[in-house]
């Protein structure tokens, strides 16, 4: 099932903008762990300004957007129902009030790698299907990631009345942080901590550096409101399918070698590298989007 997203975008240099957009709902939200149902907020270092910015150089408020989303779709319906969902479960239980926030690089696949993408996830279920699994595992469908992006935050549960201070620390922070690009190399297969989900991803090469230094300035707005920070090792990655269960203690050298050999081929003839220009962050069925200004002035 499909969920109306409202997104919000700030531009760092010019005044605030919202704009209202359809998105599918995000699959890897469900990679990582949530918090505990009410987390101790810290008090917070600043308040918003209901003006609106004049100038670069002033903290922008937040648009009469976001104070008006009280109304706005439960982003829990449904989610009981794992048939609705190709049997995924939540990481953490659901609490009315509660609205699950990450924040992630998203990336837009061309046709060429969408080829790829269709071509791993066909024969890599072919390979899993012919392995010595147990038998839950010789019957689940390898189903293609229809979100991409590169997550840079664990998911974590706010109250309501925080959304608005969160997404004012997030701008604060990430107002410092130019663009950057990305390159891609080097498959692997994940599962999330609560081994509900395996996923098989592509690893960060170029632009490992800037990604950490994206989820270091996340850990520090969350750091106001006590929320968990990602991962102390980093591992950047776009996941691009995903399989019910913990398929990792299967993944034979066999397969390995088998996902490195299609990578390869695909990386002879095509270049797989992504400009970052804006971080989102997605809270409930809401997208708040924070563009990264470029280098030159």
């Amino acid at each position: 099932s499909r969920t109306k997203t409202k997104t919000c975008t700030w531009n760092f240099r010019m005044s605030v903008s919202a704009v209202l957009v359809d998105s599918s709902s995000s699959e890897e939200e469900e990679e990582t762990n949530g918090m505990d149902d009410e987390p101790k907020r810290k008090k917070p270092r600043r308040t918003s300004s209901k003006k609106t910015a004049s100038s670069p150089d002033e903290i922008f408020s937040v648009p009469d957007a976001i104070l008006a989303m009280k109304g706005g779709e439960d982003d829990s319906m449904g989610w009981d129902d794992r048939s609705k969902h190709d049997g995924r479960v939540r990481s953490f239980s659901h609490v009315p009030g509660n609205w699950a926030t990450h924040v992630y690089a998203q990336f837009s696949a061309n046709s060429a790698f969408g080829g790829l993408i269709s071509t791993l996830t066909d024969r890599l279920q072919r390979l899993v299907s012919m392995s010595r699994l147990p038998a839950n595992f010789s019957s689940v469908t390898l189903i293609p990631s229809t979100e991409l992006h590169v997550s840079v935050s664990k998911t974590v549960t706010i109250p309501h009345h925080w959304i608005e201070p969160l997404v004012d620390a997030l701008h604060t922070q990430l107002s410092t942080k130019r663009r950057f690009t990305c390159t891609f190399g080097n498959m692997k297969v994940y599962c999330n901590e609560e081994k509900t989900r395996s996923f098989l991803g592509i690893k960060v090469l170029a632009g490992h550096q800037d990604l950490v230094s994206v989820a270091t300035l996340v850990n520090s707005a969350f750091d106001e409101f006590n929320l968990e920070h990602f991962y102390e090792e980093m591992d950047f990655h776009l996941s691009v399918a995903w399989w019910l269960g913990n398929i990792l203690p299967f993944i034979t050298p066999e397969l390995q070698r088998y996902l490195d050999d299609c990578f390869d081929e695909f990386m002879t003839s095509h270049s797989l590298e992504f400009e970052i220009t804006e971080i989102i962050c997605k809270i409930g069925n809401k997208l708040f989007k924070f563009s990264l200004p470029c280098d030159a002035i």
